[in-house]
């Protein structure tokens, strides 16, 4: 889902951007608007070239590499999921407090999840999937003892 980024002023003219090619300069925030609220979005050329560049013929893969190269992006897999991340995102955007939670893990395999008190974002926290997949397989046990149990005493 595309979402309303800011491009600053500056954007133009910086130093390191005006090296890449035309393309790769264009592609850059066609990847802000395709990525989530921590700047991360799934690492599938051929999917952001539709929606980026759906009449041109572009190789979408060779940009990122040269955007990689210039620190621009990050490439990297975590929990088996091939992900884009732009690391310099929260510093120059403001996602709004009621854009979804990411669904994709930073380079450590972690999940951030906001926490919202109503309307507002109170705060944030740092979600270990691992420890959900725990606590659900608890919980299916602990449904089931009870199943048990109710199953013994009819």
């Amino acid at each position: 889902m595309a979402r309303a980024r800011n491009i600053k002023p500056g954007f133009y003219t910086n130093e390191d951007l005006v090296e890449c090619s035309f393309a790769a300069r264009l592609l850059f925030p066609g990847l802000w608007m395709l990525a989530d609220r921590e700047g991360r979005l799934e690492d599938r050329p051929k999917k952001i070239k539709m929606a980026i560049f759906p009449a041109d013929s572009i190789d979408v893969d060779s940009l990122l590499i040269e955007l990689e190269s210039r620190g621009f992006v990050k490439r990297y897999t975590a929990d088996n999921k091939k992900v884009i991340s732009i690391p310099q995102f929260l510093e120059h955007q403001n996602p709004h407090g009621r854009e979804q939670d990411s669904v994709l893990p930073d380079e450590n395999g972690l999940y951030k999840v906001n926490t919202r008190n109503k309307d507002m974002v109170t705060g944030d926290y740092v979600l270990d999937k691992s420890l959900i997949d725990s606590k659900s397989d608890a919980k299916q046990e602990q449904a089931q003892g009870q199943h048990d149990a109710s199953t013994v005493q009819a």
